[in-house]
C-alpha cells in the first residue's frame, strides 16, 4: 500500500503596486475583528430589549383576550339567569295580586271558619278622670264626648288714640 503526499501548490507572486504595501498587518486584522465584535454586541444590546418588550406585550395581549372571553361568557350566563329570575318575579307578583284580592281574602276567612259578626257593637271605654293624658286623643278620635266649652275670660279692649 502506497500513500501519496500531495505536492504543495505553487505560490503566485503578485507584482508590487507602486509603493503600496498590500501585506496584511496583524494590528489591522485584530482591529477589524474587534469592530465586528463591537457592532454585533451593539446590535444585540439594541435588539434584546426590543424582543423582550415584544414578548411582554404579546403575553399581555393573550392574557387580556383570555380574560375578555371569560368575562363574555360570564355576562351571557348572568343575562340568562336574570331573564329566568325576572320571569319568576313576574309570576310571584301575579300570584300575590290574586291572593290579596278581596274575594280571595273572604274565601280564606270563610274557609278558616270566620264570618261577618252577628251584630255590630260599639265599645266605649270606661270613664276616665280629668287628669288622664289620653283624654284629648280619645276626644279627637270621637270615643269620648267633646269637652264642654269654657266661657271666654273678659278682656279689655284697647283703642288707639
Amino acid at each position: 500500500m502506497r500513500t501519496s503526499i500531495p505536492a504543495p501548490s505553487p505560490r503566485v507572486e503578485l507584482p508590487a503596486l507602486d509603493g503600496v504595501d498590500v501585506s496584511p498587518r496583524p494590528s489591522r486584522l485584530a482591529s477589524r475583528g474587534r469592530r465586528r465584535h463591537r457592532a454585533t454586541g451593539r446590535a444585540a444590546l439594541v435588539l434584546l430589549p426590543a424582543v423582550a418588550v415584544l414578548g411582554v406585550v404579546g403575553t399581555l395581549l393573550v392574557a387580556e383576550s383570555a380574560t375578555a372571553a371569560a368575562v363574555g361568557e360570564q355576562i351571557a350566563s348572568l343575562q340568562t339567569r336574570g331573564g329566568a329570575l325576572q320571569a319568576r318575579a313576574d309570576l310571584l307578583q301575579s300570584t300575590l295580586a290574586e291572593v290579596r284580592s278581596a274575594g280571595a281574602v273572604e274565601a280564606g276567612a270563610t274557609a278558616a271558619g270566620l264570618g261577618p259578626p252577628l251584630a255590630w257593637a260599639r265599645l266605649v271605654p270606661a270613664a276616665t278622670g280629668p287628669a288622664d293624658p289620653l283624654n284629648p286623643v280619645l276626644r279627637v278620635l270621637g270615643v269620648l264626648p267633646a269637652a264642654p266649652a269654657r266661657p271666654l275670660a273678659r278682656t279689655r279692649t284697647i283703642t288707639g288714640g
